[in-house]
């Protein structure tokens, strides 16, 4: 268990530095906009970009180098739910830093409904993504994520009463665009040269 999490931490690590390029242009872009007082903002949306990148070491997402379309899919609702009763738990313990963080950065996702509506289509787009990466591409994954963001929205609400930054610019889908990207064109790369580096030494 010990070395699964130390293995998930580095594979996290190896997302967020090739995401890095990609912050960097948006970092450029959002103070032009929003000037220097913005910075409550930005570390909010950095945080969520952070938390992405560890939801992609642990879900996987295609990348450019290894992309192929192999689906295996699993599309009866609550299928062996009891049988996969950790992988279901651990499915929704993963989105609820989602369903905190999104009301706590942005405004608009004060809103259950919006909350939960991006958990599902954050999930959705993994899902989809895992058809390209020797993925089970399962919907029971989908509906526990979902109600591991509404989980999330509902500690936010008890817990921090509803406090917000209050964003209204820098889209949480911005940040699934960066990671997505990220994985997509430079994650295998920056991958293969720390594991090259670290065998080496």
């Amino acid at each position: 268990m010990y070395s699964r999490l130390v293995m998930m931490g580095l594979e996290g690590s190896f997302y967020i530095i090739a995401a890095l390029p990609f912050l960097v242009c948006w970092a450029v872009r959002f103070f032009r906009k929003e000037g220097k007082g913005a910075w409550k903002l930005a570390a909010g949306f950095l945080v969520f970009v952070l938390y992405l990148c560890c939801v992609a070491a642990v879900t996987g997402l295609p990348s450019l180098q290894y992309l192929t379309f192999d689906p295996n899919l699993q599309m009866i609702p609550f299928y062996h739910l009891w049988p996969e009763r950790v992988h279901n738990v651990l499915n929704i313990i993963m989105f609820v830093p989602a369903g905190l963080l999104l009301p706590l950065v942005w405004e608009k996702y004060g809103k259950l409904k919006e909350t939960a509506g991006y958990g599902f289509l954050l999930s959705l787009l993994i899902e989809c993504s895992q058809l390209f990466c020797w993925r089970v591409t399962d919907i029971n994954d989908l509906i526990m994520n979902t109600f591991g963001a509404v989980v999330g929205w509902m500690v936010w609400r008890l817990l921090l009463r509803g406090r917000t930054l209050g964003a209204h610019t820098a889209s949480p889908w911005h940040a699934a665009a960066i990671v997505w990207a990220a994985a997509f064109f430079l994650e295998v790369f920056v991958s293969d040269f720390i594991w090259n580096w670290l065998y080496e030494y």
